[in-house]
């Protein structure tokens, strides 16, 4: 079905992803003369979650964890969820830059993903679906600020209330994205913090690699594959930080209070060490910066080039006066 306006005023310009909940658009809000973006779910999807994701954001409103909720309600057969416009998705960014980040980008970013974490741990939530396509970058006000998105699988790890930890229940179908989920969510128990962080783990090493050795893997092959193929293969190739980092998550109880300060240190001090200066800080702004001189150095060449012919045009007349 196509849609015009949804909310009243919000009007869908064009398709912008997918996903198994719907699909997402890039929308113009005709009242504040402004981009949004719009998340649509079928009511009759078999397992509906943008109403509960819907919840998730109005519980972290007023939080820099995630983008800003505008309006959400239900027409024409969908939930409609209208959001702030945020910038590229780290999946998105990872294309654009080769297909891998450099150490200091992925240090930088490691800062930025554990202050989220533990950001939407303190309002009592874990995500449970950390990936690349679900951090994205800011808004125009500050666009190098990293956002945590698509809340539909995220849930309470305790009792606001009480603060009493759920209890761990297993034999529970996996959650999450296969590549990058915990042992403990291939095993079937129910995630905690210590299965977020396990999963950015595994994202930062992607980022780093630019592949994962049991992406291909069959899911049910890759309990296994993760501890050994990192073990055996993988711990080698990459800072023993990174290392330190995963057997920390392994370690960490099921209601466990993980020190996210610890692991932002192990990152720090590789980042001293590696003598990285803190600007600028990510690839695609070292790009962004060598395109924009490019461009300006070709603008110059071309200016140089109009202002020669200009003077060797002025030297011919003048000549032909003589």
């Amino acid at each position: 079905m196509e849609y015009v306006r949804v909310g009243g005023r919000y009007r869908l310009d064009e398709k912008i992803g997918a996903g198994t909940f719907g699909d997402v658009y890039l929308a113009f809000d005709i009242i504040r003369k402004e981009h949004v973006a719009v998340k649509l779910e079928p009511l009759d999807t078999d397992e509906p979650s943008l109403e509960h994701e819907y919840s998730v954001y109005e519980d972290l409103s007023g939080t820099e964890i995630a983008p800003r909720i505008r309006w959400f309600g239900c027409e024409s057969g969908h939930d409609i969820l209208v959001m702030d416009l945020h910038g590229l998705s780290l999946d998105e960014l990872l294309k654009r830059c080769g297909g891998r980040f450099s150490l200091k980008t992925v240090l930088s970013l490691a800062e930025q993903m554990l202050h989220l974490l533990e950001s939407l741990h303190a309002q009592d939530y874990v995500h449970c679906d950390i990936k690349p396509a679900n951090f994205l970058l800011g808004t125009p006000k500050s666009p190098s600020q990293l956002y945590i998105a698509d809340m539909g699988l995220a849930h309470r790890y305790r009792d606001p209330v009480t603060r009493s930890h759920i209890v761990c229940e297993d034999n529970l179908p996996p959650v999450g994205t296969a590549r990058y989920a915990s042992i403990h969510s291939h095993q079937g128990f129910r995630q905690s913090r210590r299965d977020d962080l396990e999963s950015v783990a595994y994202v930062l090493i992607n980022l780093l690699r630019g592949s994962l050795p049991w992406q291909h893997s069959k899911v049910d092959s890759q309990i296994v594959a993760k501890k050994t193929t990192f073990l055996t293969q993988l711990r080698t190739k990459i800072p023993n930080e990174f290392s330190v980092f995963i057997n920390y998550t392994w370690s960490l109880r099921y209601d466990e209070d993980p020190d996210y300060e610890y692991l932002r240190n192990l990152f720090r001090d590789l980042f001293i060490r590696e003598g990285y200066k803190p600007e600028p800080i990510y690839d695609w702004e070292v790009e962004e910066a060598a395109r924009r001189a490019n461009a300006d150095s070709s603008s110059s060449e071309r200016r140089s080039k109009r202002m020669l012919r200009r003077r060797s045009g002025m030297s011919v007349k003048a000549a032909r006066a003589g």
